[in-house]
């Protein structure tokens, strides 16, 4: 997917709550493993809701992301992101309901290692 200005653009948003303390590490493979803590039971979180997982490279203006990226209730999810290598790259994590009927989490963005970017 290519993005004129990452500035503009709207990955999710709604009332489900999203993750507690999000991280994203780089694995083998330029795969990039997020993780989260299980907030199921809180307003509308769902054990079975299913992770948006996204990564955004702003120098090919392009963005990678995968849905269903992992159960709630699974605590992590895996995004591959090979096209990316040697590049800097953005992250986010967000939900949506298990029935895709609407009910979606806003985004949240993952600062990949203390306020800058990760070189793949």
């Amino acid at each position: 997917m290519t993005i004129k200005d990452i500035c503009y653009s709207l990955v999710s948003r709604g009332k489900l709550p999203n993750v507690l303390a999000p991280t994203v590490i780089l694995g083998a493979g330029s795969i990039l493993t997020f993780s989260w803590m299980d907030n199921s039971g809180a307003g509308l979180a769902k054990a079975t809701n299913q992770a948006i997982l996204v990564a955004y490279c702003p120098e090919l203006k392009q963005a990678i992301y995968t849905l269903p990226g992992g159960l709630r209730s699974e605590l992590t999810g895996e995004l591959h992101v090979l096209p990316f290598s040697g590049l800097a790259v953005q992250t986010w994590v967000g939900f949506i309901s298990e029935t895709k009927n609407g009910s979606i989490a806003g985004i949240e963005f993952i600062n990949l290692m203390e306020e800058q970017e990760c070189e793949l």
